[in-house]
């Protein structure tokens, strides 16, 4: 397999099936620079001599989400040999970012998975990441030794971070100096546990991991202890990370978007907290690596000497794009991109949305959301054999009160071996319809003109602050949308105002219909 920019050797993944997409036994004498399992090679250089039985065969070239398919079937007997001579390229133009899986985990030291740490060295070049995490649990696994043994080092800057697996949530900490004491991850008080991982040396990133799934009879965002409308935690402390995965393709959700919206939520209640993607993969092909990642604002130019503490800032700050086979851009008034507050604003103010992806995804559904809440949609046309999925450039008038802009992207999913797209981990029906997905961080859209921005719950202070009467309140609330409401109706609830009495219930029938749509939601949360 090569380059087609250079025809130069390529690392990437070999993926040899029957005609009916089933992956076949391969024979591969072991070396530091393959990972083999049934019907799937990594290789370092694109080289691989695969031992097969007689039969029909195709053969699949691909190096994760930025690069082409190509393909060849072939036919080989008893004894035969077969050349196969495959060129791939570079479609998706990501200049200035890098791509990060910041949830990697091996064998070795996690205990569980299939991925060997040698392994994990061609599976992260083969699938073109650039800024791999190992997050081992409560370990600090360093990949740079295993990278020098196998000739690597030219592809990737390896992290050393740990997953912290506890029994009040699992969050990755990185990046971590060599030699630096683990977490302590029995901490079971959120405040004590954000400490200790703050505290080891090195960390600069916490991320919330898969937070919806259960572990340890335990979810981070279940409703018994978070409003998954206001973002509200009953927990102490609260949420205090830098970041949380929207995205985990070894840990996908029967409702793909559920992690938006509780991401949607936590920055509705003032939380400046960055969507990411990632795989949580502990195996060479079950769960791909990389088929979840993020991209981050950072100098590319060589992936080998990435720097870290840039792409660790990019990160916090939001300067980061999430991808499971399409990436989705943003920018405001062709100035503001992802991180940026857009300030100064005109009374109309545009918004551009450019959506790529390889030749072999594609895109069906555009939509753009303020504040959380859907206020364009677009149904995007096939686009077979296009690099770019969609370019839409929208017009909206510049609303009273600051918010947060955030487009999404989604598409078919991947069903084909060579990135096949995986069930949900944790399913709660046998009904699944795989995506693929591509989503900005939020463009922070100064307003009111007084150059900041503010939340949607500092908002609702300033309004529920005064403690007037449910329908002053309600009046005050008519030009905001039905996120700053659904913050206000929390909030009176909490000074001792009952929204269920039949007074309050008929000055909400008289309110204005955002307002009414925020109060209702909030109310449904209490059920």
């Amino acid at each position: 397999v090569t380059d087609g920019n250079g025809n130069k050797p390529l690392p990437c993944r070999i993926t040899i099936t029957d005609l009916k997409d089933y992956l076949m036994p391969l024979q591969v004498k072991p070396s530091l620079r393959v990972a083999v399992r049934p019907g799937v090679v990594y290789s370092l250089d694109g080289n691989v001599e695969a031992g097969v039985l007689p039969g029909e065969y195709v053969v699949y070239a691909s190096r994760g989400f930025e690069y082409g398919i190509a393909s060849q079937r072939v036919s080989v007997k008893k004894g035969e040999t077969k050349p196969v001579n495959l060129t791939i390229e570079r479609e998706v133009p990501t200049k200035g970012w890098i791509s990060c899986d910041p949830h990697i985990h091996v064998r070795t030291y996690s205990g569980h998975g299939d991925s060997t740490i040698e392994e994990r060295i061609p599976t992260i070049a083969g699938e073109g990441v650039e800024l791999p995490v190992a997050t081992d649990h409560n370990h600090h696994a360093d990949y740079q030794p295993f990278q020098r043994s196998a000739k690597a080092t030219s592809f990737f800057t390896p992290v050393i971070g740990n997953e912290v697996t506890t029994k009040v949530g699992h969050f990755n900490a990185f990046p971590i100096e060599k030699g630096a004491p683990t977490p302590n991850h029995k901490a079971e008080s959120w405040p004590e546990l954000f400490r200790s991982m703050r505290s080891t040396p090195g960390v600069e990133i916490i991320l919330l991991n898969h937070p919806r799934n259960v572990h340890s009879n335990f979810s981070p965002t279940d409703p018994a202890h978070f409003n998954p409308v206001t973002g509200t935690s009953k927990r102490e402390g609260g949420f205090a990370m830098d970041a949380i995965e929207v995205i985990t393709s070894a840990a996908l959700q029967t409702d793909h978007l559920g992690p938006f919206r509780d991401w949607f939520a936590l920055l509705n209640s003032g939380l400046r907290v960055t969507a990411a993607g990632s795989s949580d993969t502990h195996d060479v092909n079950r769960y791909i690596l990389g088929q979840g990642r993020t991209y981050l604002r950072c100098p590319d130019n060589n992936p080998a000497t990435l720097d870290v503490a840039t792409a660790c800032r990019s990160l916090r700050e939001g300067r980061a794009l999430v991808s499971m086979g399409l990436l989705t851009t943003i920018k405001v008034n062709d100035r503001f991109e992802v991180g940026d507050l857009a300030t100064k604003l005109p009374p109309e103010v545009t918004v551009e949305i450019e959506v790529l992806g390889p030749r072999w995804a594609n895109a069906d559904q555009l939509t753009l959301y303020a504040n959380g809440i859907p206020i364009w949609e677009q149904k995007l046309a096939p686009s077979p054999n296009k690099v770019r999925k969609a370019l839409a450039r929208r017009a909206i008038q510049r609303p009273v009160h600051d918010l947060h802009l955030v487009a999404i992207a989604t598409g078919p999913g991947i069903t084909k071996p060579y990135w096949e797209i995986p069930r949900p981990y944790q399913h709660m029906k046998k009904e699944y319809v795989p995506r693929v997905i591509g989503a900005t961080n939020p463009v922070w859209i100064d307003s009111d003109g007084d150059g900041k921005y503010t939340s949607p719950r500092a908002y609702a202070e300033r309004i529920t602050r005064e403690k007037e009467n449910l329908e002053t309140i309600l009046k005050k609330l008519r030009s905001f949308d039905q996120s700053i409401s659904a913050q206000a109706a929390e909030l009176l609830a909490k000074q001792g105002i009952d929204l269920g009495k039949p007074k309050a219930k008929a000055a909400l029938s008289k309110a204005a219909p955002a307002v009414s749509r925020g109060f209702a939601s909030f109310l449904e949360t209490l059920k």
